[in-house]
């Protein structure tokens, strides 16, 4: 390869890619087991995860196994098991998040912690470090600390409590008992919750009110309280395993709240809750500023999701019964009580006219005129009307009960002006009291309706704000995004050109979401083309293809066109793009396998864009190496100490990955010869692929990429047919 690029002028090595100051988001694909005391929002976590485009794997006793997303794989293992540990050893893990604690409002209760993870956790630590893991995450939450800590993340935890002597013990097991060379992080959180998470705090509410019990908590009206959404926990994983976040990180939501606030929520929804405290209390709850350092906000408020969380797990509860009963009788009772009143007030004004008759001074007042008054003005104008009739009845009873004919009543006109009174003054008290009625009615439903309005304004609101956050997280972590862009080329921004292949294979991977790419080199004018680096998961593809036998995927390659095998060509992959310098193929990136639901415009286009990326990379190292001599032995294509050590470490890192290997030979002859000849006869063998190189002590070695113990007699014979002797290198990390 070195040779290949020499010949051509084309740039040759790159140094290895350094990260910008700060914190820049990483979208590189990881392989992610989730065990431990596996929470109810796993699968939360784990889909989260998933969008992310890593790998995800859960293991573990959990019971919504059914509820995990399809492409995660579960085993339903205890962490503590051997075959745990030895599952853990074969998967090849990058990350591991090992959750131990979530829910700091159980009130002194152990919310699942259980000392016996201990062990596990420890006998899992000593395993991932030989197993190659490079993150381990610990997940603990609030109640570590004793309650008159102030809950920061720098400072010591003292806990006093069970729950909180073995939740220190489990991040004692972390700081003392990490292998070296492994990042960790310790992630303490509040209570998270989601809508159907039955170790919640807000479930824990719901079950003490269906069973009639109160809900006990730590504490005073006036303790400070925290809740997290599982979503906006997940986010946070992700986005910490992207920027390599290590140490100490506290995760919560951080608006001040109250567990008095908390009450007046709950009883909305659950009038008959009773909650109770048990004393004490904490001074506060977690403190901290990791979490902005990853640039992440909350997007969940509980406050507002109460509804959500209500109608799904947490509806308030029937009334019995005896209630159902005794609110019909209510009913009943209000309707019967204004009959009840007129049949009274009509008793008590017989009485009245009754004893005015009697006394002079009683006679003074028409108390059937005032019993209409009463009557409409309390009751409307139906019972006013009714009252005034009433009255009328009760004149022409005592009219007649003075000996005088009914009839005569009627001829009287001096009788019609008090019965019209009653009628009058029953309508007109009536018609008042109707029409006050009607306004306060009318009052209240415009301001229901003005509070329905404002609701749907502020739902309005709450959706245009959820989806500004999600549209800023699509535009800032997308892989298509002009951030992803800068992410790619900054992992190209090397000057080595077997890096320059490792790490255009992460970017394919990662920005394609394939895990089936292969890039091969051209060698100049040969129509052989050299496999240098494939994806893990590629085992078996060939080492060589000529372009001869492909020759419809040639063409299209050679005119600087993305190749598509629409016409399912046998040999062929699914996509090739090609590398091109001055019209000329230096390397072609393919993806052997691609699902046909993606076999898409989108995906050639972005293919092409990648391609160019990379090709961009290689043009501004050929300005580096056309004046670059000193990397060769003079006059010889042999590269010196320093860059074939820099090479060699590069073709280790990728055998490291399984994504590709090499043999590497001490290249010697019976005859001595001049570093000259040697390279003419090198030259004469090896391929166009392949490195050579002299240490410092003088011996050449030579470098095959894709080559193993295996192929050491056809290449042995070959060297042998120019008299050199190949002897494999033992102890290849010696010269990385």
């Amino acid at each position: 390869m070195r040779r290949l690029f020499k010949n051509a002028c084309l740039p040759r090595g790159m140094k290895e890619s350094r990260a910008a100051p700060g914190f820049v988001r990483s979208t590189r694909a990881m392989k992610i087991l989730l065990t431990g005391i596996l929470p109810p929002f796993i699968p939360t976590i784990a889909a989260r995860l998933m969008r992310g485009g890593h790998q995800v794997s859960v293991m573990g006793p959990f019971a919504g196994a059914d509820r995990l997303a399809h492409d995660v794989k579960y085993q339903d293992v205890h962490p503590n098991h051997p075959d745990a540990l030895r599952l853990i050893e074969a998967s090849g893990y990058e990350a591991v998040l090992f959750f131990f604690a979530c829910q700091c409002e159980a009130a002194g209760e152990y919310g699942c912690v259980q000392g016996a993870m201990l062990d596990a956790l420890y006998a899992m630590l000593g395993r991932c470090g030989r197993s190659g893991v490079k993150r381990f995450v610990l997940l603990t939450d609030r109640r570590v600390f004793g309650d008159a800590q102030e809950g920061r993340e720098d400072e010591t935890p003292f806990p006093d409590t069970p729950t909180g002597v073995v939740i220190k013990a489990a991040e004692d097991c972390l700081a003392h008992g990490t292998p070296e060379g492994m990042d960790t992080l310790l992630v303490r959180v509040t209570s998270p919750y989601e809508p159907g998470d039955c170790s919640s705090f807000f479930a824990r509410a719901a079950a003490c009110a269906a069973g009639k019990r109160p809900l006990v908590l730590s504490g005073s009206r006036q303790t400070p309280c925290d809740f997290v959404h599982a979503d906006d926990l997940a986010a946070f994983l992700d986005f910490a395993l992207g920027d390599n976040l290590s140490g100490v990180a506290h995760v919560f939501y951080g608006r001040p709240c109250t567990y008095g606030e908390v009450e007046n929520l709950l009883h909305r929804y659950y009038p008959q809750l009773e909650c109770t405290y048990a004393g004490g209390g904490r001074a506060g709850t977690l403190m901290g500023t990791a979490m902005r350092r990853v640039d992440w906000v909350p997007r969940h408020d509980f406050s507002r999701e109460l509804d959500t969380l209500f109608e799904k797990k947490m509806r308030p509860i029937p009334a019995s019964h005896g209630e159902k009963r005794q609110s019909r009788l209510s009913r009943l009772l209000r309707g019967l009580l204004p009959w009840a009143e007129l049949l009274l007030m009509a008793l008590l004004t017989l009485a009245a006219e009754d004893a005015a008759r009697e006394n002079a001074l009683f006679s003074v007042v028409d108390y059937r005129l005032l019993f209409v008054a009463i009557m409409g003005n309390v009751h409307g104008i139906r019972f006013g009307v009714l009252a005034a009739l009433l009255a009328c009845v009760h004149y022409a009873l005592a009219w007649t009960s003075q000996g005088q004919e009914l009839y005569m009543l009627l001829y009287n006109a001096d009788h019609w002006l008090p019965l019209g009174c009653y009628m009058l003054c029953g309508a007109l008290f009536g018609y008042l009291h109707d029409k006050g009625r009607e306004q306060l009615a009318m009052s209240v439903r415009e301001r229901k309706e003005l509070e329905a309005q404002n609701e749907f304004l502020q739902t309005l609101y709450h959706r245009a704000y959820e989806d500004r956050n999600q549209l800023q997280e699509q535009v800032m972590h997308f892989r298509d995004s002009y951030g992803r862009i800068y992410h790619i080329t900054r992992e190209l921004d090397t000057l080595q050109p077997e890096q320059v292949f490792l790490s255009t294979l992460g970017v394919l991977e990662d920005t394609m979401q394939n895990r089936s790419v292969a890039i091969y080199a051209c060698g100049g004018t040969s129509p052989f083309i050299r496999l240098v680096v494939h994806s893990r998961s590629m085992k078996k593809l060939p080492r060589s293809l000529n372009l001869e036998d492909l020759s419809d995927m040639a063409r299209c390659l050679r005119e600087g066109r993305v190749f598509a095998n629409k016409a399912l060509l046998s040999g062929c992959p699914a996509y090739a793009a090609p590398v091109m310098h001055e019209g000329r193929l230096y390397a072609i990136l393919m993806l052997w396998e691609v699902p046909f639901e993606k076999q898409t415009q989108y995906l050639e286009n972005l293919l092409s864009v990648v391609a160019g990326l990379v090709q961009s990379a290689m043009v501004r190292a050929l300005h580096y190496f056309s004046l670059a001599d000193d990397l060769y032995v003079p006059g010889t294509h042999i590269l010196t100490d320093k860059a074939f050590r820099n090479a060699l470490g590069v073709y280790q890192n990728i055998r490291k990955k399984r994504s590709g290997q090499h043999l590497l030979v001490c290249v010697s002859s019976s005859v001595k010869r001049t570093v000259q000849a040697m390279d003419e006869r090198i030259a004469r063998v090896a391929r166009s692929t392949d490195l050579a190189g002299m240490l410092d002590d003088g011996r050449i070695l030579v470098l095959f990429p894709q080559a193993g113990v295996g192929d050491l007699p056809q290449i042995a014979e070959r060297f042998a047919q120019q008299g050199l002797i190949c002897e494999v290198v033992s102890q290849e990390v010696a010269y990385a």
